[in-house]
């Protein structure tokens, strides 16, 4: 649409046969290889900036693994959890 938009003053003047065709296909291919860059470079600058940020949460523990030492905790059956 940009790209559109970019060659719609040369269009018209097509449209009434004032310019050749071949001359407004030409000045299209500029208006949308000028539009493509621009897209892509602020597409570029928005998603070098996106990256930049880190994540400032820590992860979830469950995320996180068990080391081979760490054996899980059973109750005694003295402790106070397991009445109930």
């Amino acid at each position: 649409m940009l790209a559109v938009a970019l060659s719609l003053p040369t269009l018209r003047p097509t449209l009434h046969g004032d310019v050749d065709i071949a001359d407004a296909a030409i000045r299209f291919f500029f208006a949308l290889a000028l539009s493509w860059a621009g897209v892509y470079g602020l597409a570029s600058i928005i998603g070098t900036s996106a990256g930049r940020h880190e994540r400032r949460t820590p992860p979830p523990a469950a995320a996180q693994e068990r080391r081979r030492d760490d054996a899980p905790r059973r109750a005694s059956r003295g402790d106070a959890s397991n009445a109930a």
